[in-house]
C-alpha cells in the first residue's frame, strides 16, 4: 500500500505553523527523493524506513519553519523591533514577561496551573513550574527570583540556586518584585494591608497603611513603596520610604489613579485620562501634555504611550516628548506598552498572530560593507549592555547578534565547480566560519552567517571587519568598513 506522506505530513505540522501549498511540496518532494535515495527495503523492515523519512520530514519541518522565522526577522533587519510571533494556544500573552538574560518570554499556561518559559531562539517551551493543583493568580520575575500566588500561599523560588519555599499568605495580589524583595497587598475581611518581603531572609514587614478603599495599586522601586488608592471620594498616592520608614500622603484631583510607575525619581501615573508627573518628596504635580492615552509604560528618558489606535514611544525631557517613530510602519493596532527591567519595550498586538512586539532601548547598530573581486558582504551588527543596580551590587548584562551576508558577484557554474566554500571572520574577540559542500544543485549566489551571544564582551571601535573566502584553489579577503 503506498504511504499517504500528505496525509502524514498535516498529521505533523504543528497547529500554529501555516505551510502554503508550495512548502507542503516542497518537503514531499524532498522526502520522498530521500526515500528513493536508499536501497529499496525488505517489507519487514519498512516501518523503519517509514519512520526515517518521518524523521527526515519532520527534521525538513522544522528547517523550513525556522528558516521562515529566520526570513520574518531578516526582513525586519533595517528595522529597530523585532517582531515575534507566539503559538496560539498561549492565551495570557497581555501579561507575557520578557526575559532579557534567556531571550525569552515567562507566562502562565492557558489553565494557570503552571509557568511556562517560551526560548525566542530555540523555539521551545520549557516549564519553570510544573502543574500545580490550585490556579496561579499571579507572577512576578526577575532575574534572580520566581514568585507565584495561589489563594493560600505565595511560592518563592531562587531561579539561581532553585532553593524554594513557600509562605502562608491568603489572598495576595499584585505582586511586585524589585532585587531581592517583593510587596503584595493581603485582604482581611474589611481592610487591604501591605507586605514588603525580603526573599532572602524571609523577612517580612508590614507597612502602616491601613485604610478601606475601593481600588488599590501598588509599585516597589529601591527606595519607595507606592500606593494609589481611593477611598470614599478621594484618591490619594501614599509614599513609604523603605530607609527611613517615613510615610507621605498626596491627594490627587482625579477619580481614578491608573499605571502607577517610578522613574528618572519621579512617579508617573494617569489621573484619569492626563499623564502626571509627581516629585515624591514635595508632592508637587506636572501634567506631561500628550494625545488621549489609556496607558503608558516608563524607563530612564524613554516613555511609551497607549492610545486608542497604538502604542508610541517617546523620548522625554522634563515634561517634553519626542517621537521616536519606531512602530510607524506597523500597522496593526498595538497595546499594553511595558518595559523589561534591562530596558526592552514589550508591546501586543492585536493582528490576525497575536505578535508581540519588542524594541531594545540601549541597543546599539552597526553597519559595515565592502568588496573584493568576485566577493561582496555587509555585515550588521546590534549590541546591547546594562549595568543594573537592582541586586545589592553592580551586575553587567550584554547581548549581541550579528549578520553576515555574502555574495558571489561571477558565474554560478564556476563556483559550483569549485567543490567546497569556506567563510572565516572576526567581529570583536569572537571568531566564526563556515565550510560548505559546493555542487550544481546546492550552490547559492548569496550566503548568510549569523551570531550571537549573552553575557560576552561587546564589538567595540571596530572599524574594519575582514572576511576570508576560500572556494577550491582560490581565496580572497574582503575587508568590510564601517558605514
Amino acid at each position: 500500500m503506498k504511504t499517504n506522506w500528505k496525509s502524514i505530513l498535516d498529521h505533523l505540522v504543528p497547529k500554529h505553523i501555516t505551510l502554503s501549498q508550495e512548502k507542503k511540496q516542497t518537503i514531499l518532494e524532498e522526502a520522498e527523493a530521500r526515500l528513493a535515495g536508499q536501497k529499496k527495503p525488505n517489507r519487514k523492515w519498512q516501518p523503519a524506513v517509514v519512520g526515517v523519512v518521518l524523521a527526515a520530514m519532520s527534521c525538513l519541518l522544522m528547517v523550513m519553519f525556522l528558516s521562515q522565522k529566520s526570513m520574518q526577522n531578516e526582513k525586519q533587519a533595517d528595522e529597530k523591533f523585532e517582531r515575534i510571533i507566539m503559538p496560539y494556544e498561549y492565551s495570557d500573552l497581555m501579561h507575557a514577561q520578557y526575559d532579557y538574560i534567556n531571550h525569552s518570554f515567562i507566562m502562565l499556561s492557558s489553565d494557570r496551573k503552571s509557568i511556562l518559559n517560551y526560548k525566542l531562539d530555540w523555539i521551545q517551551e520549557e516549564q519553570l513550574i510544573k502543574p500545580i493543583k490550585d490556579t496561579i493568580n499571579d507572577v512576578a520575575v526577575n532575574e534572580e527570583w520566581l514568585v507565584y500566588a495561589t489563594d493560600q500561599k505565595i511560592y518563592v523560588q531562587s531561579r539561581l540556586t532553585d532553593k524554594k519555599y513557600s509562605l502562608n499568605e491568603k489572598v495576595a495580589h499584585d505582586i511586585q518584585i524589585f532585587g531581592d524583595k517583593i510587596a503584595y497587598s493581603s485582604f482581611s475581611s474589611d481592610k487591604r494591608s501591605y507586605r514588603i518581603v525580603n526573599l532572602e531572609y524571609k523577612k517580612i514587614t508590614e507597612i502602616p497603611i491601613d485604610f478601606k478603599e475601593t481600588s488599590s495599586h501598588i509599585v516597589l522601586t529601591a527606595h519607595y513603596l507606592l500606593v494609589s488608592n481611593k477611598e470614599e471620594n478621594q484618591s490619594a498616592i501614599n509614599i513609604y520610604n523603605l530607609s527611613t520608614h517615613e510615610m507621605k500622603k498626596f491627594n490627587v484631583s482625579a477619580d481614578s489613579i491608573t499605571n502607577l510607575s517610578y522613574a528618572n525619581d519621579a512617579i508617573y501615573y494617569l489621573a484619569d485620562d492626563k499623564l502626571q508627573r509627581m516629585n515624591p518628596k514635595t508632592g508637587k504635580v506636572t501634567t506631561i501634555k500628550t494625545e488621549k492615552c489609556n496607558s503608558f509604560a516608563v524607563y530612564q528618558n524613554y516613555i511609551a504611550i497607549g492610545t486608542e489606535s497604538t502604542v508610541k514611544l517617546y523620548t522625554i525631557s522634563d515634561t517634553k516628548l519626542k517621537d521616536t517613530h519606531v512602530f510607524d510602519k506597523i500597522s496593526a493596532r498595538l497595546v499594553h506598552p511595558r518595559f523589561a527591567e534591562e530596558g526592552v519595550l514589550v508591546v501586543n498586538s492585536e493582528d490576525a498572530d497575536h505578535s508581540i512586539y519588542t524594541f531594545d532601548t540601549n541597543a546599539k547598530k552597526s553597519h559595515f560593507a565592502g568588496e573584493s573581486k568576485n566577493w561582496k558582504a555587509t555585515y550588521e551588527y546590534t549590541g546591547s549592555e546594562i549595568w543594573n543596580e537592582n541586586y545589592g551590587s553592580l551586575k553587567y548584562h550584554s547581548k549581541d547578534k550579528g549578520q553576515l551576508i555574502i555574495s558571489y558577484k561571477g558565474d554560478l557554474k564556476d563556483l559550483a565547480a569549485s567543490g567546497e566554500l569556506r567563510i572565516s571572520y572576526e567581529a570583536g574577540s569572537s571568531k566564526f566560519k563556515m565550510n560548505e559542500d559546493l555542487n550544481a544543485s546546492t550552490v547559492r549566489r548569496e550566503y548568510k552567517m549569523n551570531d550571537n551571544s549573552i553575557g560576552g564582551a561587546l564589538m567595540k571601535n571596530q572599524e574594519i571587519l575582514k572576511v576570508r573566502v576560500n572556494w577550491g584553489k582560490h581565496e580572497e579577503e574582503i575587508q568590510l568598513e564601517l558605514k
